[in-house]
């Protein structure tokens, strides 16, 4: 209902009942609700990695700013698809 899939939803319960300590995060809109979604999930403790190439944007040069500033602020990871396990 809001740009961070952590408001105003069950999800924090639901990784904290299934003991999840990394989210790999994918979505719509990178700038805005993959970006928040990134910074909630800080905030409440997770991991967080970012796959960019299965994220979709607006505007690429936001895209890329929300980005660096999850990398370098907030502290997520990015990892391309091709590096990531079942």
């Amino acid at each position: 209902p809001r740009y961070s899939a952590f408001d105003l939803t069950p999800l924090e319960l639901v990784l904290r009942e299934l003991e999840v300590e990394r989210v790999l995060l994918a979505g719509m809109t990178m700038e805005a609700c993959v970006a928040q979604t990134a910074i909630a999930a800080r905030e409440r403790g997770f991991r967080v990695t970012v796959v960019p190439e299965a994220c979709a944007t607006i505007d690429p040069e936001l895209a890329g700013i929300a980005l660096a500033y999850l990398e370098r602020v907030v502290g997520t990871w990015t990892s391309p698809v091709s590096s990531l396990r079942a």
